[in-house]
Protein backbone atom coordinates (compact mmCIF):
# COMPACT_ATOMS: atom_id res chain seq x y z
CA UNK A 1 0.00 0.00 0.00
CA UNK A 2 0.90 3.67 -0.05
CA UNK A 3 2.39 4.71 3.28
CA UNK A 4 2.23 8.47 2.86
CA UNK A 5 1.01 11.12 0.43
CA UNK A 6 2.96 14.34 -0.17
CA UNK A 7 1.71 17.41 -2.03
CA UNK A 8 2.60 21.05 -2.52
CA UNK A 9 0.45 23.75 -0.92
CA UNK A 10 -0.97 24.82 -4.30
CA UNK A 11 -4.66 23.99 -4.67
CA UNK A 12 -4.33 22.15 -7.99
CA UNK A 13 -1.91 19.70 -6.37
CA UNK A 14 -3.92 19.18 -3.18
CA UNK A 15 -7.11 18.61 -5.19
CA UNK A 16 -5.35 16.03 -7.35
CA UNK A 17 -3.98 14.31 -4.24
CA UNK A 18 -7.46 14.14 -2.74
CA UNK A 19 -8.77 12.55 -5.93
CA UNK A 20 -5.94 10.00 -5.84
CA UNK A 21 -6.71 9.11 -2.25
CA UNK A 22 -10.43 8.94 -2.99
CA UNK A 23 -9.72 6.46 -5.82
CA UNK A 24 -7.50 4.50 -3.42
CA UNK A 25 -10.22 4.38 -0.76
CA UNK A 26 -11.51 0.96 -1.80
CA UNK A 27 -8.28 -0.71 -0.68
CA UNK A 28 -8.24 -2.71 2.59
CA UNK A 29 -7.57 -0.75 5.78
CA UNK A 30 -4.21 -2.48 6.17
CA UNK A 31 -2.83 -0.68 3.12
CA UNK A 32 -4.57 2.69 3.49
CA UNK A 33 -2.48 5.86 3.37
CA UNK A 34 -1.20 6.51 6.88
CA UNK A 35 0.14 10.05 6.52
CA UNK A 36 -0.72 13.15 4.47
CA UNK A 37 1.77 16.00 4.14
CA UNK A 38 1.34 19.31 2.32
CA UNK A 39 4.71 21.08 1.98
CA UNK A 40 5.55 24.35 0.20
CA UNK A 41 8.88 22.90 -0.88
CA UNK A 42 7.04 20.82 -3.48
CA UNK A 43 5.55 23.98 -5.05
CA UNK A 44 6.16 24.62 -8.72
CA UNK A 45 9.43 26.23 -9.69
CA UNK A 46 9.29 30.07 -9.72
CA UNK A 47 9.94 31.67 -13.10
CA UNK A 48 10.92 35.04 -11.68
CA UNK A 49 10.08 38.03 -13.87
CA UNK A 50 8.38 35.66 -16.35
CA UNK A 51 5.83 34.65 -13.73
CA UNK A 52 2.25 35.13 -14.88
CA UNK A 53 3.07 35.69 -18.55
CA UNK A 54 1.75 33.51 -21.37
CA UNK A 55 4.52 31.12 -22.41
CA UNK A 56 3.89 31.60 -26.14
CA UNK A 57 4.15 35.38 -25.74
CA UNK A 58 7.45 35.13 -23.87
CA UNK A 59 8.89 32.71 -26.44
CA UNK A 60 7.78 35.02 -29.26
CA UNK A 61 9.80 37.88 -27.77
CA UNK A 62 6.86 40.01 -26.64
CA UNK A 63 8.75 40.95 -23.47
CA UNK A 64 12.10 41.47 -25.21
CA UNK A 65 13.69 38.20 -24.09
CA UNK A 66 15.85 36.22 -26.48
CA UNK A 67 14.07 32.93 -27.38
CA UNK A 68 17.25 30.96 -26.66
CA UNK A 69 17.46 32.48 -23.18
CA UNK A 70 13.81 31.61 -22.60
CA UNK A 71 14.46 28.01 -23.64
CA UNK A 72 17.42 27.82 -21.26
CA UNK A 73 15.38 29.28 -18.40
CA UNK A 74 12.68 26.68 -18.99
CA UNK A 75 14.76 23.54 -19.52
CA UNK A 76 18.30 24.03 -18.20
CA UNK A 77 19.28 22.77 -14.76
CA UNK A 78 21.41 25.81 -13.97
CA UNK A 79 19.93 28.78 -15.89
CA UNK A 80 18.26 31.36 -13.61
CA UNK A 81 15.44 33.51 -15.05
CA UNK A 82 15.34 37.28 -14.38
CA UNK A 83 14.32 37.78 -10.76
CA UNK A 84 11.23 39.61 -9.57
CA UNK A 85 12.01 42.99 -8.02
CA UNK A 86 10.89 43.48 -4.43
CA UNK A 87 8.53 46.28 -5.44
CA UNK A 88 6.89 44.32 -8.27
CA UNK A 89 3.16 43.95 -7.63
CA UNK A 90 3.43 40.24 -8.43
CA UNK A 91 6.04 39.87 -5.69
CA UNK A 92 3.86 41.73 -3.20
CA UNK A 93 0.85 39.55 -4.02
CA UNK A 94 2.86 36.32 -3.76
CA UNK A 95 4.14 37.27 -0.32
CA UNK A 96 0.59 38.07 0.78
CA UNK A 97 -0.75 34.76 -0.49
CA UNK A 98 2.10 32.39 0.28
CA UNK A 99 4.20 34.00 3.02
CA UNK A 100 2.57 32.09 5.87
CA UNK A 101 2.28 28.80 3.96
CA UNK A 102 6.00 28.98 3.12
CA UNK A 103 7.06 29.70 6.68
CA UNK A 104 7.90 33.37 6.07
CA UNK A 105 8.38 35.72 3.14
CA UNK A 106 12.08 34.88 2.97
CA UNK A 107 11.02 31.43 1.69
CA UNK A 108 8.94 32.87 -1.16
CA UNK A 109 11.35 32.81 -4.13
CA UNK A 110 11.88 35.67 -6.57
CA UNK A 111 12.99 33.29 -9.31
CA UNK A 112 14.68 29.87 -9.43
CA UNK A 113 16.71 27.56 -11.59
CA UNK A 114 16.03 23.84 -11.30
CA UNK A 115 19.32 23.53 -9.43
CA UNK A 116 18.07 26.06 -6.86
CA UNK A 117 14.79 24.14 -6.45
CA UNK A 118 16.78 20.93 -5.92
CA UNK A 119 19.24 22.43 -3.45
CA UNK A 120 17.05 24.82 -1.48
CA UNK A 121 13.76 22.94 -1.39
CA UNK A 122 13.79 19.34 -2.61
CA UNK A 123 16.92 18.10 -0.82
CA UNK A 124 15.77 19.40 2.60
CA UNK A 125 12.29 17.99 1.90
CA UNK A 126 13.76 14.56 1.14
CA UNK A 127 15.97 14.60 4.24
CA UNK A 128 13.48 16.10 6.69
CA UNK A 129 10.08 14.88 5.52
CA UNK A 130 9.76 12.25 2.79
CA UNK A 131 12.44 9.70 3.66
CA UNK A 132 11.85 9.87 7.46
CA UNK A 133 8.11 9.39 6.93
CA UNK A 134 8.64 6.29 4.79
CA UNK A 135 11.25 4.90 7.18
CA UNK A 136 8.83 5.41 10.08
CA UNK A 137 6.12 3.53 8.20
CA UNK A 138 8.46 0.56 7.78
CA UNK A 139 9.35 0.65 11.48
CA UNK A 140 5.65 0.57 12.33
CA UNK A 141 5.09 -2.46 10.12
CA UNK A 142 8.00 -4.24 11.73
CA UNK A 143 6.61 -3.53 15.18
CA UNK A 144 3.29 -4.91 14.00
CA UNK A 145 4.96 -7.91 12.32
CA UNK A 146 3.66 -7.20 8.82
CA UNK A 147 6.88 -7.39 6.78
CA UNK A 148 7.56 -10.52 4.74
CA UNK A 149 10.85 -12.36 5.55
CA UNK A 150 12.15 -12.13 1.98
CA UNK A 151 11.46 -8.39 2.01
CA UNK A 152 12.90 -7.86 5.49
CA UNK A 153 16.23 -9.27 4.39
CA UNK A 154 16.45 -6.66 1.62
CA UNK A 155 15.76 -3.74 4.00
CA UNK A 156 12.42 -2.91 2.43
CA UNK A 157 11.43 0.73 2.58
CA UNK A 158 8.18 2.61 2.39
CA UNK A 159 6.03 3.70 -0.53
CA UNK A 160 5.08 7.32 -1.05
CA UNK A 161 2.71 9.14 -3.38
CA UNK A 162 4.13 12.52 -4.44
CA UNK A 163 1.59 14.81 -6.12
CA UNK A 164 3.35 17.94 -7.29
CA UNK A 165 4.38 19.84 -10.43
CA UNK A 166 6.48 19.14 -13.50
CA UNK A 167 9.53 21.14 -12.44
CA UNK A 168 9.54 20.30 -8.75
CA UNK A 169 9.24 16.65 -9.78
CA UNK A 170 12.11 17.04 -12.24
CA UNK A 171 14.16 18.49 -9.40
CA UNK A 172 13.17 15.55 -7.17
CA UNK A 173 14.25 13.08 -9.86
CA UNK A 174 17.47 15.04 -10.33
CA UNK A 175 18.39 14.84 -6.66
CA UNK A 176 17.68 11.13 -6.31
CA UNK A 177 19.45 10.28 -9.59
CA UNK A 178 22.44 12.53 -8.76
CA UNK A 179 22.30 14.15 -12.19
CA UNK A 180 24.97 16.73 -11.31
CA UNK A 181 27.45 13.84 -11.23
CA UNK A 182 26.27 12.37 -14.55
CA UNK A 183 26.29 14.63 -17.65
CA UNK A 184 24.21 12.17 -19.70
CA UNK A 185 21.51 11.88 -17.03
CA UNK A 186 21.53 15.67 -16.60
CA UNK A 187 21.04 16.20 -20.32
CA UNK A 188 18.13 13.76 -20.36
CA UNK A 189 16.53 15.40 -17.33
CA UNK A 190 16.77 18.82 -18.98
CA UNK A 191 14.89 17.41 -21.98
CA UNK A 192 12.43 15.43 -19.88
CA UNK A 193 8.75 16.37 -20.11
CA UNK A 194 6.56 14.97 -17.38
CA UNK A 195 3.10 14.30 -18.77
CA UNK A 196 0.09 15.57 -16.90
CA UNK A 197 -1.83 12.92 -14.99
CA UNK A 198 0.51 10.01 -15.86
CA UNK A 199 1.82 8.25 -12.73
CA UNK A 200 5.55 7.56 -12.69
CA UNK A 201 7.45 5.25 -10.36
CA UNK A 202 10.92 5.84 -8.97
CA UNK A 203 12.57 3.43 -6.56
CA UNK A 204 15.57 4.61 -4.62
CA UNK A 205 17.70 3.77 -1.64
CA UNK A 206 19.96 5.68 0.71
CA UNK A 207 23.14 4.10 1.93
CA UNK A 208 23.38 4.37 5.70
CA UNK A 209 25.83 3.47 8.44
CA UNK A 210 24.12 2.25 11.61
CA UNK A 211 25.47 1.38 15.04
CA UNK A 212 24.83 -1.75 17.12
CA UNK A 213 21.54 -0.29 18.37
CA UNK A 214 20.27 0.31 14.85
CA UNK A 215 20.74 4.08 15.11
CA UNK A 216 21.84 5.88 11.95
CA UNK A 217 25.27 7.47 12.43
CA UNK A 218 25.93 8.50 8.84
CA UNK A 219 23.75 9.18 5.80
CA UNK A 220 25.23 8.83 2.36
CA UNK A 221 24.11 9.71 -1.16
CA UNK A 222 20.76 8.64 -2.59
CA UNK A 223 20.85 5.98 -5.25
CA UNK A 224 18.13 5.22 -7.77
CA UNK A 225 17.30 1.55 -8.42
CA UNK A 226 16.44 -0.23 -11.66
CA UNK A 227 12.82 -0.96 -10.82
CA UNK A 228 11.97 -2.58 -14.14
CA UNK A 229 14.72 -5.17 -13.79
CA UNK A 230 13.75 -5.96 -10.18
CA UNK A 231 10.10 -6.50 -11.05
CA UNK A 232 10.74 -8.61 -14.19
CA UNK A 233 11.25 -12.34 -13.59
CA UNK A 234 11.34 -13.44 -17.24
CA UNK A 235 15.03 -13.88 -18.14
CA UNK A 236 14.30 -13.19 -21.80
CA UNK A 237 12.91 -9.81 -20.82
CA UNK A 238 15.73 -9.06 -18.44
CA UNK A 239 18.53 -9.92 -20.84
CA UNK A 240 19.93 -6.64 -22.07
CA UNK A 241 16.56 -4.86 -22.20
CA UNK A 242 16.50 -3.72 -18.58
CA UNK A 243 20.01 -2.37 -18.20
CA UNK A 244 20.20 0.45 -15.68
CA UNK A 245 18.97 3.59 -17.50
CA UNK A 246 20.36 7.05 -16.85
CA UNK A 247 17.01 8.13 -15.40
CA UNK A 248 15.26 5.03 -13.99
CA UNK A 249 11.79 6.60 -13.83
CA UNK A 250 9.00 4.50 -15.27
CA UNK A 251 5.34 5.04 -16.15
CA UNK A 252 3.34 2.87 -13.78
CA UNK A 253 1.59 1.13 -16.67
CA UNK A 254 4.93 -0.11 -18.07
CA UNK A 255 5.94 -2.06 -14.97
CA UNK A 256 5.25 -5.83 -15.17
CA UNK A 257 3.31 -7.25 -12.23
CA UNK A 258 4.84 -10.52 -11.05
CA UNK A 259 2.65 -10.96 -7.99
CA UNK A 260 5.44 -10.05 -5.59
CA UNK A 261 5.29 -6.26 -5.55
CA UNK A 262 6.75 -5.07 -2.27
CA UNK A 263 3.98 -2.51 -1.75
CA UNK A 264 1.31 -5.17 -2.32
CA UNK A 265 2.70 -8.13 -0.33
CA UNK A 266 3.39 -7.54 3.36
CA UNK A 267 3.35 -10.41 5.86
CA UNK A 268 4.99 -11.02 9.21
CA UNK A 269 8.66 -10.89 10.17
CA UNK A 270 11.06 -8.97 12.39
CA UNK A 271 14.79 -8.35 12.71
CA UNK A 272 17.39 -6.49 14.78
CA UNK A 273 20.75 -4.80 14.22
CA UNK A 274 23.76 -6.22 16.01
CA UNK A 275 26.81 -4.23 14.85
CA UNK A 276 28.02 -1.12 13.11
CA UNK A 277 27.44 -1.77 9.43
CA UNK A 278 26.47 -0.31 6.09
CA UNK A 279 22.82 -0.65 5.28
CA UNK A 280 20.33 0.66 2.76
CA UNK A 281 16.88 2.13 3.07
CA UNK A 282 14.85 1.34 -0.04
CA UNK A 283 11.95 3.64 -0.85
CA UNK A 284 9.44 3.91 -3.66
CA UNK A 285 7.61 6.97 -4.89
CA UNK A 286 4.61 7.13 -7.17
CA UNK A 287 5.01 10.53 -8.81
CA UNK A 288 2.13 12.46 -10.31
CA UNK A 289 2.17 15.76 -12.07
CA UNK A 290 -0.96 17.78 -11.24
CA UNK A 291 -3.92 17.04 -13.49
CA UNK A 292 -7.54 18.06 -14.06
CA UNK A 293 -10.15 16.18 -12.09
CA UNK A 294 -11.64 14.27 -15.00
CA UNK A 295 -8.26 13.24 -16.41
CA UNK A 296 -7.16 11.95 -13.02
CA UNK A 297 -10.33 9.96 -12.57
CA UNK A 298 -9.75 8.28 -15.92
CA UNK A 299 -6.10 7.63 -15.12
CA UNK A 300 -6.84 6.22 -11.69
CA UNK A 301 -9.46 3.84 -13.05
CA UNK A 302 -7.06 2.18 -15.51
Amino acid sequence: GIDACFTSVLSRATMTAHECLWAYGNMPCSVQVGKYVSDYRLNERHYGALQGYVKADVEAGKYDHDPKDVQDWRRSWYAIPPLLEDGDERRVEEIRRFGNACGGEENVPRGESLEMVAKDRITPFLEEVLTPALDFAVQQRRRNNVVAPEIQEEEEGGTGLVVAHANSLRALIGVICNVEQDPIALSKLEQMKIQTGVPLVLRYKQNLTVDENGEVVEKKMYQACNLLEEETEDASVQSGSTAMPDLPVWPLASIPWNGKKRWMNRSSSSSSSSSLRDSTSREEAFIFDICPKKSLYTTSKR
